[in-house]
């Protein structure tokens, strides 16, 4: 579950999965999808912006 909330960005997911199994180590997959979903996104919206600039 925590994977799947850093991958989408999304703390408040994070807070229900950490509520709904009683303990704090789904934190781990998000903190290490976290950080790769930021760069794609950072990554994906410049080529975007390229592409279009560049039609």
């Amino acid at each position: 579950a925590g994977a799947i909330c850093g991958a989408m960005t999304s703390t408040p997911g994070l807070g229900a999965a950490i509520d709904a199994t009683g303990t704090d180590e789904c934190s781990a997959g998000y903190g290490g999808a976290y950080p790769v979903a930021i760069v794609c996104m950072v990554l994906f919206t410049t080529m975007l912006a390229a592409f279009f600039k560049a039609r």
